[in-house]
């Protein structure tokens, strides 16, 4: 089944890059450490019913911080700070299900 499935999907057919186009990773910021814990946490889902069709991903958040101007001669220049959040993505969380249904066994 899985030569069945490689041959229908061609992953790294280079037809499928030029008509869907290339993904770009601008304006994130991905961290390793980041994506080393989104695994761990998608190794233990909290529901396996949403495993099966959620997981688990850090998503950053820009947050403008309050600056206080004392005589309003300041120069402050544009500053965003980035908070981390999970959020839940519509993908099948597999790594979780393999887990789970083996501690279950």
């Amino acid at each position: 089944t899985g030569i069945i499935l490689v041959s229908s999907i061609h992953p790294g057919d280079p037809s499928l890059i030029d008509s869907l186009g290339e993904g770009t990773l601008e304006n994130t910021a991905l961290s390793t450490l980041d994506t080393f814990l989104d695994q761990i946490r998608n190794m233990f889902p909290e529901n396996i019913i949403q495993a099966t069709f959620q997981q688990v991903q850090t998503y950053y958040v820009p947050i403008r911080p309050k600056l206080q101007r004392l005589n309003g001669t300041s120069n402050v220049s544009e500053v965003v700070f980035h908070k981390p959040q999970l959020t839940y993505t519509n993908e099948m969380n597999v790594l979780g299900l393999k887990l789970s249904i083996a501690y279950t066994n």
